[in-house]
């Protein structure tokens, strides 16, 4: 066999560098030689055959052998049912009167013709957050899933909250992302807003 890399590599720097193999100990000497004359493989067997001769023959299944039989039942599966985990939220228990002791209130359903809405979340709450920035200096209201004419609700609700606090507020839009921006802090206000709204 031919020699590895490494052995090529040493022959080459022995017989190139001859004064330094000179200052080479007596001893050290005859294991160099002894590792040059030695073929050393760098290749892993290939397993030419399948399954390979490691495996128990008990432990391959073979076509012929009998298979268990099994009944299937579709009368039992509604006991899987229960311990099958839902995708979906619950849907929310009808209450006597609205809103609850927590404020929540299912939407009523928005005015035919109205150009924009505004789809709750899964969790059956409406979407007005509060973010905060740049060390809680910076307030901003947020509402999202808005569908329709964004800028239509957008422009109803800042002439609804500028004539509630009596100042212009700054106000961004994301046709992109179907959100808005206000400046300060109206979740409360918004929500209340969206809710007289239906949504």
């Amino acid at each position: 066999m031919a020699l590895s890399t490494r052995s090529t590599v040493l022959s080459f720097l022995i017989i190139k560098n001859s004064i330094k193999l000179r200052t080479v100990s007596s001893t050290a000497r005859p294991c160099i030689h002894s590792l040059l004359k030695r073929s050393i493989s760098t290749s892993c067997p290939r397993l030419d055959s399948f399954p390979p001769n490691f495996y128990h023959p008990k432990d391959l299944v073979r076509e012929e052998d009998a298979r268990t039989e099994y009944i299937e039942s579709k009368e039992d599966f509604k006991y899987v049912e229960r311990l099958i985990p839902s995708l979906e939220p619950p849907t929310p228990p009808a209450h006597e009167k609205y809103p609850t002791p927590s404020g929540w209130a299912p939407p009523k359903g928005a005015v035919p013709g109205t150009p924009y809405t505004v789809r709750r979340t899964r969790y059956h709450s409406i979407p007005v957050y509060l973010k905060l920035k740049f060390g809680n200096t910076q307030q901003l209201t947020v509402i999202k899933n808005i569908e329709g004419d964004i800028w239509a609700l957008a422009e109803e609700l800042k002439t609804h909250l500028e004539r509630l606090e009596g100042c212009t507020l700054p106000m961004r839009v994301s046709e992109f992302g179907r959100w808005v921006h206000f400046k300060g802090m109206f979740r409360d206000e918004v929500k209340q807003w969206l809710v007289e709204k239906g949504f």
